[in-house]
């Protein structure tokens, strides 16, 4: 729990974030599909819970428009398809 604490106080620094960004986005660039694998991949939920309202429809959204900030809008979705 404090390590959790610690990490959370340094990565919460904009020095820590702007280094952060830059190595993501060169790990990335370098090799995409291994970022996918050994990043992404791990960040994602094992199981998802579907539930489907009375019409039937299925809307599929971003992890920041289905959990926004408080007080943060969501971006707009860039899906034509959803309102």
């Amino acid at each position: 729990m404090q390590a959790l604490q610690l990490l959370d106080k340094i990565l919460g620094k904009r020095k820590s974030q702007r280094g952060l960004t830059e190595a993501l986005e060169a790990e990335l660039k370098r090799d995409p599909l291994g970022f996918f694998k050994s990043i992404i991949m791990p960040l994602l939920p094992k199981e998802s819970k579907l539930s489907v309202e009375n019409d039937g429809i299925v809307e599929w959204k971003t992890l920041v428009e289905a959990f926004p900030k408080p007080g943060v809008a969501a971006p707009p979705s860039s899906d034509p398809d959803i309102a």
